[in-house]
């Protein structure tokens, strides 16, 4: 089904205004329906529907094996559509080293809510995991997006704020706002590909339970998130480990507790400000890695070592030096060319006096 003869129409926006909540009532939204399972109830996290996709998110194995938990083969259940959950393949991640139930053999002696004693190496039962994952799932969700888009010439920013027209599950003919929340809970239920396929094209698609992406826009929209415009945006992060992405201009970040990563696209964004980088509870700045000129592994040449690419103090330590944390005024910058003649340029601004390393920095 496509929207090619519904209206479109654009309202006078500058940013999110987070009407409907904040990021983590938005999850708490998207969980309940997800899950089947009202917010706060223990069991949103054990949940498995008949695909065998699991948890309060509803996560399957190809989500689980992008975001470095799960390492399976991503096959199907032998001759169904379902996730087979090969035990002897997750990663260790967040402590995860089993799903918590032998699904591949056992399926038919579990109820949708199992209630077995589920312990922190399950990744069923797991608050922290699976909450820690759908942050990760959305911010690589939006990168991507944003990747996708651009290639086609657009933005998102050109999308938000946008009002169509959609038909919904009663048959009767709805409006529907375009936001960040939206977005991200289009991409969540259908994909990046199908998002950006609606946002350019109107194209509506739905999941296998029949659910249109257009229900998902409109129920969970409207919601602030960690991701920014290219306004000025103030971003906020959650008790759990977040990925804040500012975008364009000059953004306020705020973490919170939890091991959050600030990612930046490109050095030329604006200057943002992250107001409690934490250096010993696991925070990182993310830097997208041709735009910054970072190769951050060890190679046979000394330009690969990631203490070569990052210098503390006012300038380049040599020609490698590719990120500065000045500790003096709490600027980061990045240098084009070391000691070259190439000008630094300033991409956030942190507290002075950080014991910031290159343990701190991360490329993607």
């Amino acid at each position: 089904m496509s929207m090619n003869n519904d209206q479109f129409s654009l309202l006078d926006i500058t940013s999110e205004s987070g009407s409907q909540g904040d990021f983590t009532q938005m999850l708490d939204a998207l969980g309940e329906f997800e899950s089947g399972k009202e917010s706060g109830d223990p069991a949103q996290y054990v949940a498995i529907n008949q695909l065998h996709f699991i948890g309060k998110y509803q996560f399957g194995e190809a989500l689980l094996t992008d975001l470095g938990y799960y390492n399976g083969d991503e096959t199907p259940y032998p001759g169904s559509p379902k996730n087979d959950w090969i035990e002897t393949t997750w990663t260790g991640k967040d402590g995860v080293i089993q799903l918590g139930l032998d699904l591949a053999t056992d399926r038919a002696s579990y109820p949708d809510y199992p209630n077995e004693d589920f312990s922190n190496s399950d990744f069923l039962g797991n608050q922290t995991a699976q909450e820690n994952a759908i942050r990760q799932a959305f911010a690589n969700n939006i990168t991507i997006i944003s990747s996708q888009l651009q290639e086609q010439g657009r933005t998102i920013d050109e999308f938000l704020g946008e009002t169509r027209t959609y038909i919904d599950e009663n048959n009767q003919t709805e409006t529907l706002t375009i936001s960040m929340s939206g977005i991200l809970a289009g991409a969540h239920l259908r994909g990046t590909t199908s998002i950006v396929d609606y946002l350019v094209e109107g194209t509506v698609t739905e999941d296998e339970n029949e659910t249109p992406i257009t229900q998902y826009i409109n129920n969970y929209g409207g919601y602030e998130t960690p991701f920014g415009t290219n306004n000025s945006d103030v971003l906020l992060g959650t008790d759990y480990n977040d990925v804040l992405v500012g975008f364009g201009n000059n953004d306020t970040l705020t973490g919170f507790i939890g091991a959050d990563r600030f990612r930046f696209n490109s050095p030329d964004e604006g200057i943002d400000t992250i107001i409690d980088f934490n250096v010993t509870e696991g925070d990182k700045i993310e830097l997208e890695q041709s735009n910054f000129n970072v190769v951050w592994w060890e190679g046979e040449s000394q330009e690969f070592y990631p203490e070569h690419q990052f210098n503390v103090g006012s300038d380049a330590q040599n020609e490698f030096t590719r990120i500065i944390y000045d500790p003096a005024n709490g600027g980061l910058f990045f240098d084009p060319d070391g000691t070259g003649n190439a000008a630094q340029v300033q991409v956030a601004q942190l507290s002075t006096g950080l014991a910031l390393t290159h343990e701190h920095l991360a490329v993607f």
